[in-house]
């Protein structure tokens, strides 16, 4: 697992949603942005459309919105299931600004 695969996410609060790797932590921890479908909330977010370039690229079935306030997702790699695809580089560049990473 390396930055910028996409994921699905098998446990916690964000069970079958996708998310993209941002980070790999010394202690063996997988960080992971994770996406929702919900739109509609009035906070910082970075969204992908479908039916545009990024998103058609991540294999993603509806418009994804990555929201600061979820944070990231920090577990053991076991705990996501890679989707054999990987997000642009600018996408992954976007959600590690948008979650301080930068």
């Amino acid at each position: 697992m390396t930055p910028g695969d996409v994921v699905e996410i098998l446990s916690g609060d964000h069970v079958g949603h996708l998310g993209v790797v941002l980070d790999l932590h010394p202690n063996g921890l997988v960080g992971v942005a994770c996406g929702t479908g919900t739109a509609g909330r009035d906070d910082t977010h970075y969204v992908i459309r479908a039916r545009e370039r990024f998103g058609l690229r991540m294999g993603l079935p509806k418009d994804t919105y990555f929201y600061q306030s979820r944070g990231i997702a920090w577990a053991k790699p076991d705990q996501f299931k890679s989707t054999e695809r990987t997000a642009p580089p600018d996408v992954v560049r976007e959600l590690r600004k948008l979650h301080g990473l930068v």
